[in-house]
């Protein structure tokens, strides 16, 4: 996730239960330029456990060449991943992301580059079409190419996010006809969501936006029951000190930005968080005086 799955968020889902975590969605042309802070969103900690450097890009070439780059600086990465479901405009405008689902001889080039690239295992996400469901086709395809991994979003690309709209039964189809795990993405917020795929071929779940103030949610799929509310300030504490301590090395905007964002996801629901998000998006901070307001809303000592 874009500006979200920092090495400190990908820390704390590792510490809650997450089993595989995926970097920011890097461009393989911003890689091929040598853009500095592209790479540096691409860096995997030494200490992180199964982390895939997750990128998007429209030309087999550059996909393969920013492959090769990023695994000759960055060793700890433990596999690579082409996004081919991103709906988000900005990526579809450069015939990315989901785009690539109306193309499947180029679906077959670029992950056949990617291949050819890496002997590191190479997942691929998709969804179950652009606008017309083909995502049965493509995921032959990738399989055919050699990918070792399929994660599958089962809306179309139109359908963005909307509630109602994920085809939990169209990933359960995928699933039975290929060879390679398949892991399902979208809407699985608590244990009782993971009841329908039992004794299904889904081999895992990927959770994206269900993280969003909440990277315990590994935690609590796992023993089916919420976490208490110390755990989560711990938790919170951690993240906090994690952020200051990596994206510091990118910018202290960056830094900032985070610990905001962050802190707004945290407060959802809690008493005065309508106040407290409003107080952090329009004020003009400076590090101390972030921190202190942070601490006191949450009772944490960051």
């Amino acid at each position: 996730m874009a500006e979200i799955s920092t090495a400190a968020f990908r820390q704390i889902c590792y510490l809650t239960g997450a089993d595989v975590c995926y970097t920011e969605m890097i461009s393989a042309k911003g890689v091929m330029f040598g853009n500095k802070k592209t790479i540096k969103m691409a860096q995997v900690l030494p200490e992180e456990p199964k982390t895939f450097v997750q990128m998007f890009g429209s030309e087999p070439d550059d996909i393969a060449g920013a492959i090769e780059r990023v695994e000759a600086v960055n060793p700890a990465a433990y596999g690579f991943d082409i996004n081919m479901g991103c709906p988000m405009k900005k990526v579809l405008k450069g015939r990315n992301g989901a785009f690539l689902m109306t193309d499947p001889e180029k679906v077959r080039r670029i992950v056949r580059a990617a291949r050819a690239a890496t002997k590191k295992p190479l997942s691929v996400k998709i969804r179950k079409g652009y606008q017309q469901e083909n995502g049965l086709e493509i995921a032959a395809i990738i399989e055919e190419e050699g990918a070792d991994l399929l994660v599958i979003h089962p809306r179309l690309k139109t359908q963005m996010f909307l509630p109602g709209t994920c085809d939990h039964d169209f990933s359960i189809r995928l699933a039975a006809e290929r060879h390679i795990p398949v892991i399902h993405s979208g809407d699985i917020t608590e244990s009782a969501h993971l009841e329908r795929f039992a004794g299904t071929k889904i081999a895992g779940f990927m959770i994206g936006r269900g993280t969003y103030g909440r990277p315990w949610i590994f935690e609590e799929l796992r023993s089916g029951l919420p976490i208490a509310d110390e755990r989560k300030r711990e938790l919170m504490t951690l993240h906090f000190r994690a952020i200051r301590l990596y994206s510091i090395g990118i910018s202290l905007r960056t830094m900032m930005n985070e610990l905001k964002k962050n802190a707004v996801w945290y407060s959802r629901g809690g008493a005065g968080s309508t106040e407290f998000r409003n107080h952090i998006y329009q004020t003009k901070w400076e590090e101390r005086e972030l921190l202190g307001t942070i601490n006191r809303f949450f009772e944490i000592d960051i």
